[in-house]
């Protein structure tokens, strides 16, 4: 974990070396005048003392000021992302030392989570959800005593996240961005999942956001990791689990989009409930056209999604999302990684290829119409056959 930039120090030695040696001239110099000056009145020493006191001023700010920035680097680098760390390691501690059953649990509606206004009235809406016993997972039993906002654990091979995840209200929807998972006020925030997200046996899509914390290597910043496509070579899959179960999670698209308007027009990738089979492979359409990289696993209408939300900065205010499905009952959690590649034609927010003018822009139809020209060799369901 990077926990503090060595450049800082030696910059801020430099900064304190010269300001120290700025006021030890002064002083020296004033020395030598003294020596050298001839006696004068009694008016003359006190202005000669008025003016040492300002000189002596500078030197004292520069160094007070100095000083000052080396403890806040010091606690915003070294110290906060310290004790975020501890933080999670006692979380940590209880979800991979816990050894006993599964334990049943009545949980209130608004500790498991938020109703989606999406949701049709005749499926099963979050408040139905969660007035019935459910069955926590075993690692989570110990968790949620301590916070009861937890819903889930995701971790990534290869990097640092092995974290909660925990989950927003409607009433504080971005409480997590600034606070950690026992509630204090941090800047590394914590792992959310957004508050619109449903999260039941039958989720459909989950939509998790976590810092981009470049400062200090924390939250989601070793997400961007599957820029590389070696890196996703050697980790396509990776494990969240949730209060109903464990994982296995298979990427199938790498996205970069905007959050900013002035960069085109926003794709809505915080869906979490669809119309119909038809609505939801169109939501896999529109997230495959934008994937840098060719993502060798097939998808069809009975999958369940995971987006994965950071920050990246190609642009002004961008997202980077890793989308993966669910591994299926009985299905092997390998992937054909060789069959991987960086695709040429991606779709981007208009604004990209105003950055990037030798991008190239796809043809976007929809999940029907490339369906039915041979052009989606992903897909696995039996819609349009």
């Amino acid at each position: 974990m990077h926990l503090f930039n060595k450049k800082y120090i030696i910059n801020l030695i430099i900064y304190l070396e010269k300001a120290i040696f700025l006021k030890d001239g002064v002083n020296a110099s004033m020395k030598k005048n003294k020596k050298t000056e001839l006696p004068q009145e009694s008016s003359d020493s006190v202005n000669s003392d008025t003016n040492k006191k300002k000189s002596n001023l500078v030197p004292n700010l520069c160094i007070i000021a100095i000083a000052g920035a080396l403890l806040f680097l010091l606690y915003y680098h070294f110290i906060q992302p310290y004790f975020s760390d501890k933080t999670i390691d006692k979380y940590r501690e209880m979800y991979y030392s816990t050894t006993e059953a599964e334990t049943d649990v009545q949980t209130k509606p608004e500790d498991v989570q938020q109703t989606d206004e999406n949701i049709e009235d005749d499926t099963e809406t979050a408040t139905e959800a969660v007035t019935k016993e459910v069955k926590v997972s075993k690692n989570f039993s110990a968790l949620v005593e301590y916070n009861p906002d937890i819903r889930g654990w995701v971790t990534i091979s290869g990097t640092n996240i092995d974290y909660p995840v925990v989950q927003a209200t409607e009433e504080k929807t971005d409480y997590y961005l600034t606070h950690n998972v026992d509630g204090e006020v941090d800047k590394n925030g914590t792992v959310f999942i957004d508050y619109r997200t449903p999260i039941t046996e039958n989720s459909k899509a989950i939509f998790v956001n976590g810092h981009n914390m470049k400062s200090t290597g924390l939250m989601f910043h070793e997400l961007v990791r599957y820029k590389n496509l070696d890196f996703y070579c050697e980790n396509p899959v990776f494990t969240f689990d949730t209060l109903y179960g464990d994982s296995e999670w298979k990427v199938i698209s790498l996205i970069k989009t905007n959050n900013d308007e002035r960069q085109g027009e926003r794709f809505n990738f915080y869906r979490s409930s669809f119309d119909s089979d038809e609505d939801f492979m169109e939501f896999v359409y529109q997230l495959k056209v934008r994937s840098i990289f060719e993502c060798p696993v097939d998808i069809n209408e009975d999958d369940t999604l995971l987006m994965l939300s950071t920050c990246t900065y190609e642009m002004n205010d961008m997202r980077f999302v890793v989308v993966a499905r669910k591994v299926r009952d009985g299905e092997s959690a390998d992937v054909d990684t060789a069959k991987a590649f960086e695709r040429d034609a991606v779709l981007y927010p208009d604004g990209w290829y105003v950055k990037y003018p030798k991008a190239v822009r796809p043809v976007v139809t929809s999940f029907k119409d490339a369906y039915a020209a041979g052009e989606i060799d992903w897909y696995s369901g039996s819609l349009y056959r």
